[in-house]
């Protein structure tokens, strides 16, 4: 009979457990999502990266001695996200630079999903497009910086309907749990709350018949 009830127990808990994992997977798949993940800077040129003493560059009859290119990465890890849903496009904010030398998208998946990148003061600023559930797109940026850094961006921002936020990660060395897999993160964690709850009311069952047997 013990074993049965143990056996009911867990069941029930297995049940609960994949109800809520439906719930959070419908809600999921629901809600739009946009992440920017900061991918790498990479030095040019600049006064302790120097690529060769003779190599010097030039922009509008100015010289430029540190270079550096940076990469951010955008993915769509929700719903669709309509031309019409974006009220305000996504913009990159830079820091600790004197300006943007060149903005450009590289690498779209698909290869048709059409977005540019344009240069805005210290700004770059991606075209309204479409983007399906696992669209991904990557930002490559040269920028002349004032000092050599490790956080040249700011941050990222845009005003997209159904949207509350940007995921962000932009900083080098910065991890966080993609909001994809939040749905299951949070089921296992119920999982195994709910296995520690069954063990420790069996455990103090077993307890409490042990301590009966002997007085």
């Amino acid at each position: 009979m013990k074993n049965n009830d143990t056996v009911t127990q867990i069941l029930a808990a297995l049940a609960i457990v994949t109800s809520i994992l439906c719930t959070l997977y419908e809600t999921a798949a629901t809600q739009k999502r946009l992440e920017a993940k900061f991918v790498r800077a990479k030095h040019i040129r600049g006064r302790q990266y120097p690529v060769l003493p003779c190599l010097v560059f030039n922009l509008n009859n100015k010289k430029i001695t540190d270079l550096v290119e940076l990469t951010v990465m955008f993915e769509n890890t929700g719903s669709p996200i309509s031309i019409i849903d974006i009220k305000s496009p996504v913009t990159i904010v830079l820091k600790n630079i004197e300006s943007i030398v060149l903005a450009e998208v590289i690498d779209p998946q698909p290869g048709n999903i059409g977005v540019t990148a344009t240069v805005s003061g210290n700004c770059v600023v991606i075209s309204k497009s479409m983007l399906n559930q696992g669209d991904r797109f990557f930002v490559n940026i040269v920028c002349e910086t004032m000092k050599v850094s490790d956080h040249y961006i700011s941050g990222v921002h845009a005003r997209i309907k159904g949207l509350d936020q940007i995921h962000s990660t932009l900083n080098p060395g910065e991890r966080h749990i993609p909001t994809k897999y939040a749905p299951y993160v949070i089921t296992i964690s119920f999982y195994l709350f709910f296995c520690w709850v069954l063990f420790r009311a069996r455990h103090r069952k077993k307890n409490s018949g042990d301590g009966a047997r002997n007085g």
